[in-house]
C-alpha cells in the first residue's frame, strides 16, 4: 500500500543527521530465493539496531550495499528492474519492462483490463485468496494473453461478462507455451478461452460460476493440456469445450468436472465441429466427470472423428465406489461422430452411475467402446447402476465396435440395446454382460443382457476366441424383436455360464429370444469355415425360444444347448432346449444342407430338448441335431422329458435329416393333441448311437403320436 513500518521506533535526535541506506542479502526457504531488506540508521548520537522489511525476489545478486538508493513500495513490483507501479497494465506496458520480466502483484483488489503484449510472468504474491483482478470494463476479458510463453498465476480474476468474454483468453494470433495456474476464475460469461494456440497448460485453477463454459479451446488451438487438479464446477453451460476444425491433440487429464453440490449446467465435457485426436484422460491421471446436469461426455458432428475418452470416472465419486450422476449419459456420441475411443485396452473407464444410458451411440459410426466397466464399480464386483442401458446404439449408427473387456453389468435396463433403422453392422465382442468381472457371480442387468430391436439389422454378438459371457441378467441373455429386425448373428458366446462354461451362472428368462416378427436372424452357424455355435446352457428359461406370428426363417445351428462349452456333462436349462410357439414359422433348428455336421447339440434340459407348440406354429425345420446324447453321440446327456415334443395344433414341422434323437427320459419324438396334424418325422436315428448301430435308448417311446394328432 505504498508504506513502510518498521519492527523497532527509530530515534533522531534534534540537530543531528541521520543517512539511511539499504543493505540486501538473500537466502532460500523452501526452494524460494527472496531478499532481506534492511534499513540502518547512521548517526553518531544515536545507537540503533537494524530493522528490516522483506520482500520476495527472484534472481538476487551477490549481497552488496547500496547507499542512498530508495526502499521500492508499491502495489505491483517488476523484480527484474526494480520498479514499482500502481497496476498491473502499468508494470507490463512500461519500457523497461522486457521480455522474460516477473511482475509481482500484492495483494489488493485491482479494477482493469490486463492485456499482455510481452513475454512475461503475472503472479500475485500472497495468492488468489488476497489477490483479486475485476475486469474494469465488463464488455473486454479481464486477462487477455496476446504473447508466448506467459503465465498468469495466483489470481482471482473476475467479471468479463459481456458476450464472448473470459476471464482470461489466450490468442488472437497463434500463441504458445503460456501458462495459467493456481487462479480463481468465476463470475465471467467464459471462464478460460485457449484461442489458436499451441502447448498451453492450464493447471490447478478453480474455475466456476461462469455465465457459460468453464474452458473452451478452439479455433485450432493444438497441444494444449488442462491438467494437474483443476476444478471445474458450476458453470452455466459446459464445464469444458474443445471445437472447430484444427483443434488437434489436446489433453484433458487429471480434473474434477462438477459434482453433486456443484453441477456445471450443460455437459462435463464437450468435443464437437471436426476437433479431432484430442484425448479425455490419461494413466494415473484420471478425470472425474461426475454431476453435471447434462451428459458427463458429449462428442458430435460430422468430422469430430478419432478423440479418445480413458480413464476417467464418469458418473461416480473419484474412487469409482459411489454414485455421483450425471443428469443424462455418462458419454453420447452423435450426430455422424465417427471413430472415436471410449477406453483403451490398459486404461478403460468407469461409466456407472447415470440417470440415462451409461454410452450412447446416436446417428454415429465406427466408433469405440473398449475395457471399461459401465454399471459397476472399479473392480467390476458391485452395481453402480446406469439407470437406463448400459450402452445403447441407435438409429442410423454404423460398424460401431463394443469390445475386449468391457463389464457391462449392474444396470436397471439392457446390458446393451442396438435399436432402430439402419442400426446395422454394430460388432460386440469379448464382453462380460450381467456377470462380475472374474465372470462367477451375477451383476445382473435388470432387463436383458443384450437386445436387438426395431429393425436394427446385420449386427454380430460374439467373435472367434472373443466370445461374450452374457449371463446372469434378470430378463434374456439375447433378445431379438420386431419386424425389420433381421439377419442379426449371435455366434461363439456363453449365455447362461460362468466364463469357462462349465457352471451356470443363469439368465432368469431365456438365453436367446427372437420374436415379433424378426425374421432370418442366425444363433450359431458358420464364420467362414468354422462351425459359430454359441454354449446356451444354465438359464432358468429355455436356451433358445422363438415366438410370435411373422417371426420366420430364423435359423438356430452348431450350438451346445443344455450342456457344458466342451459337450460331455450337463448343464440343463430350466425349461426347453429350443421352444418354437405361438405362431413362429419356417425357423430351421440345426443344418439346412447335409455337408457337415453343423446341427445342435440339444441335451441334458430339464423338459424337452425341442417343443414346438399352438397354432399357426408351422412349417419349422429341425435337422441334423444330436439330441439327448453327448457331442460325440455315443454317450447319453438326456432331457429330462422327451427328446422333441410338438402339440396344440402345430402342424406340417419337419423332423427329418439325420437328427440323432437318444438317451432322452421320455420319448424321443412326441406327436400330440388334436389338430396336430401333418408334421412330418422320417431319415432320423432314434435310440441309437451316431454310428447308427450301438443302442442309446429313449427311456420311453422312440416316437409316438397321440390324443388326435394325425396325418
Amino acid at each position: 500500500d505504498g508504506s513502510l513500518t518498521f519492527n523497532a521506533p527509530i530515534l533522531i535526535n534534534a540537530g543531528t543527521t541521520a543517512n539511511l541506506y539499504l543493505v540486501y542479502d538473500f537466502k532460500k526457504l523452501t526452494g524460494t530465493e527472496y531478499r532481506t531488506y534492511y534499513v540502518e540508521i547512521n548517526s553518531p548520537d544515536v545507537d540503533a539496531e537494524p530493522v528490516h522489511y522483506e520482500h520476495f525476489l527472484k534472481n538476487p545478486s551477490p549481497t552488496t550495499q547500496i547507499t542512498g538508493g530508495p526502499v521500492v513500495l508499491a502495489p505491483v513490483i517488476n523484480i527484474d528492474t526494480i520498479e514499482g507501479f500502481e497496476n498491473i497494465q502499468d508494470s507490463i506496458d512500461d519500457s523497461e519492462t522486457k521480455d522474460g520480466h516477473t511482475c509481482m502483484v500484492c495483494p489488493g483488489t485491482y479494477v482493469e483490463n490486463v492485456n499482455i503484449h510481452k513475454e512475461l510472468t503475472i503472479e500475485s504474491y500472497d495468492g488468489k485468496e488476497v489477490t483479486i483482478v475485476l475486469a474494469d470494463d465488463s464488455d473486454d476479458h479481464t486477462f487477455h494473453i496476446m504473447k508466448d510463453s506467459t503465465t498468469v498465476k495466483g489470481f482471482t480474476i473476475k467479471d468479463a461478462t459481456g458476450k464472448l468474454m473470459a476471464g482470461i483468453r489466450v490468442g488472437n494470433s497463434v500463441v504458445i507455451n503460456c501458462v495459467i495456474m493456481d487462479n480463481d476464475i468465476n463470475s465471467n460469461e467464459y471462464g478460460i478461452e485457449l484461442n489458436a494456440t499451441y502447448g498451453c497448460t492450464v493447471k490447478k485453477n478453480l474455475i466456476h460460476d461462469n455465465a457459460k463454459d468453464g474452458i473452451s479451446i478452439n479455433n485450432g488451438a493444438q497441444e494444449n493440456r488442462v491438467t494437474d487438479r483443476n476444478r471445474i464446477t458450476r458453470n452455466g453451460g459446459n464445464g469444458i469445450v474443445i471445437t472447430d476444425d484444427g483443434t488437434y491433440n489436446n489433453l484433458i487429464e487429471d480434473n474434477t468436472i462438477g459434482n453433486t453440490d456443484s453441477p456445471n449446467r450443460e455437459n462435463g465435457i464437450v468435443i464437437k465441429d471436426k476437433a479431432m485426436y484430442n484425448t479425455i484422460g490419461g494413466f494415473l491421471k484420471a478425470n472425474t466427470i461426475s454431476g453435471n446436469s447434462e451428459n458427463g461426455v458429449y462428442i458430435y458432428n460430422k468430422g469430430t472423428d478419432e478423440n479418445v475418452v480413458k480413464t476417467n470416472y464418469i458418473g461416480t465419486d473419484y474412487f469409482g465406489n459411489n454414485a455421483v450422476p450425471n443428469g443424462g449419459n455418462g458419454i453420447m456420441i452423435g450426430d455422424e461422430a465417427k471413430q472415436n475411443v471410449i477406453g483403451d485396452s490398459m486404461d478403460g473407464n468407469i461409466i456407472s452411475g447415470n440417470n440415462e444410458n451409461g454410452i450412447i451411440i446416436d446417428g454415429a459410426n465406427e466408433n469405440i467402446i473398449i475395457n471399461n466397466r459401465i454399471g459397476t464399480n472399479g473392480d467390476g464386483n458391485a452395481a453402480i447402476p446406469n439407470q437406463l442401458n448400459g450402452i445403447l446404439i441407435s438409429t442410423f449408427s454404423i460398424r460401431n465396435q463394443i469390445i475386449d473387456g468391457n463389464v457391462i453389468s449392474g444396470n436397471k435396463g439392457n446390458g446393451t440395446l442396438i435399436e432402430g433403422l439402419v442400426a446395422n453392422e454394430n460388432v460386440i465382442h469379448g464382453n462380460t454382460i450381467g456377470a462380475d468381472l472374474e465372470q462367477t457371480v451375477a451383476v445382473p442387468n435388470e432387463e436383458n443382457g443384450i437386445a436387438i430391436t426395431r429393425q436394427a439389422s446385420n449386427n454380430t454378438i460374439g467373435a472367434e476366441s472373443k466370445p461374450n459371457i452374457i449371463s446372469g441378467n434378470r430378463c434374456h441373455g439375447v433378445l431379438i424383436k420386431d419386424k425389420g429386425t433381421y439377419e442379426n448373428k449371435v455366434i461363439y458366446n456363453l449365455i447362461g455360464t460362468t466364463g469357462e462354461g462349465n457352471s451356470e451362472l443363469p439368465n432368469e428368462e431365456h438365453g436367446v429370444s427372437i420374436t415379433d416378427e424378426a425374421t432370418d436372424n442366425y444363433i450359431g452357424g458358420l464364420d467362414g469355415d468354422n462351425n459359430a455355435g454359441n454354449t446356451i446352457s444354465g438359464n432358468l428359461g429355455s436356451g433358445v425360444a422363438i415366438s410370435e406370428i411373422g417371426t420366420d426363417g430364423n435359423q438356430v445351428e452348431g450350438n451346445r444347448i443344455g450342456t457344458t462349452f466342451g459337450g460331455f456333462a450337463e448343464l440343463p436349462n430350466q425349461e426347453n432346449g429350443v421352444l418354437i410357439y405361438a405362431g413362429a414359422q419356417k425357423n430351421i433348428i440345426g443344418s439346412e444342407y447335409d455337408s457337415a455336421f453343423l446341427g445342435n447339440l440339444i441335451s441334458g434340459n430339464k423338459e424337452n430338448g425341442i417343443i414346438i407348440l399352438h397354432t399357426g406354429t408351422d412349417g419349422n425345420l429341425v435337422r441334423n441335431n444330436l439330441i439327448g446324447t453327448n457331442l460325440d453321440g455315443d454317450g447319453a446327456i438326456p432331457n429330462e422329458e422327451h427328446g422333441i415334443e410338438i402339440f396344440g395344433g402345430a402342424q406340417k414341422n419337419r423332423i427329418s435329416g439325420s437328427n440323432i434323437v437318444s438317451g432322452n427320459e421320455g420319448n424321443g419324438i412326441l406327436i400330440t393333441g388334436l389338430l396336430t396334424d401333418e408334421n412330418q418325422v422320417y431319415d432320423n436315428y432314434i435310440g441309437v448311437a451316431k454310428d447308427g448301430v450301438t443302442p442309446l435308448p429313449n427311456l420311453e417311446n422312440g416316437v409316438l403320436v397321440t390324443e388326435g394328432a394325425r396325418k
